[in-house]
């Protein structure tokens, strides 16, 4: 006569099936299917990859980052238009300020990434995005106010954002 074993976690169900890691009966319906076999929902937990675990330490200081390398980046930008309002930087208009916006948007990614341990995420991403918004607005209103809005300064913002999201 064979023993019948029944799964701990659904008592109802009959099953000779075993876990391959620490050897708890388990169901069908309870199986996680693992490259390396069957297991219970326990062993199968995984974790993330450490790179993709940001706890909220990091999340703090890339928004502490974030928040002060766009205040800071924006602020010389704004400073620097307005001190070389010459007829010569009149002249070059939109390139040194397309390049300067590119330059925030690189700059704010590597400033996050450092202060974040080289971490990755969803999260980071956002806090990004956010950081970079707030240096393009307080470019854009000096850029606005001196020269007005030229269509290669709006594809320097698209590359801003492109440069500091591609970090994470």
């Amino acid at each position: 006569m064979t023993q019948v074993n029944y799964c701990p976690r659904n008592p109802k169900k009959e099953t000779n099936l075993r876990c391959n890691r620490c050897e708890e009966y388990i169901c069908s319906d309870c199986m996680v299917q693992t490259p390396v076999g069957a297991r219970c929902p326990t062993c199968a937990r995984s974790t993330p990859i450490p790179t993709y675990n940001v706890t909220a330490t990091y999340r703090i200081r890339g928004i502490a980052a974030g928040v002060v390398s766009a205040a800071v980046l924006g602020g010389a930008f704004y400073f620097l238009t307005m001190w070389t309002l010459t007829e010569f930087v009149y002249r070059l208009y939109p390139y040194p300020q397309v390049a300067a916006i590119v330059g925030i948007g690189l700059a704010i990614g590597e400033v996050i990434s450092l202060a974040v341990n080289r971490k990755k995420g969803r999260i980071l991403k956002i806090v990004s995005s956010c950081s970079v918004l707030v240096a393009i607005f307080i470019t854009t209103y000096t850029l606005q106010s001196t020269y007005g809005m030229h269509p290669y300064v709006m594809l320097s913002i698209a590359g801003a954002f492109w440069l500091s999201l591609r970090r994470f």
